[in-house]
């Protein structure tokens, strides 16, 4: 075989292997900008994730306290319509004596006034527990 011919043929043989070296390079280097964008836009979208979860978290915290105020406002309510029907109870006895069809008639009251105040108190529970779970650091 000629000289000239292997010259040419190593030469080839060389401009190949740059070619391919190049090639590879260009392609890795393509893949690494394609991974940086897709971590780029993983970060903005874990950013706005956060942001919405602080968010979240401050409007439970918010409803949590709110019902913690009308669980307290529906205690208080609560206990003062058992005053009341308590008193409206021992009105009815004083009563009594005077005349047993009024008397029944505010302890029918009372009853009624007493099982509002438990309904209330049971509505105050379940607001109580609606809190507890909205907010379950507390």
């Amino acid at each position: 075989m000629d000289t000239w011919l292997i010259i040419v043929l190593v030469i080839v043989a060389l401009v190949v292997v740059a070619l391919v070296v190049l090639g590879a390079t260009k392609g890795r280097e393509k893949a690494r900008e394609v991974r940086r964008g897709k971590a780029s836009e993983l970060r903005e979208d874990a950013e706005a994730r956060s942001e919405q979860a602080k968010i979240e978290h401050a409007a439970a915290s918010d409803e949590a306290a709110r019902a913690r105020r009308e669980r307290v406002d529906a205690d208080q309510r609560a206990a003062e319509l058992e005053r009341e029907a308590e008193e409206r109870v021992q009105r009815a006895h004083a009563e009594r004596e005077g005349g047993h069809e009024r008397s029944a008639e505010h302890e029918r009251e009372a009853q009624e006034h007493a099982e509002h105040a438990r309904e209330q108190d049971e509505e105050a529970e379940k607001r109580a527990r609606r809190a507890d779970k909205l907010d379950p650091d507390r």
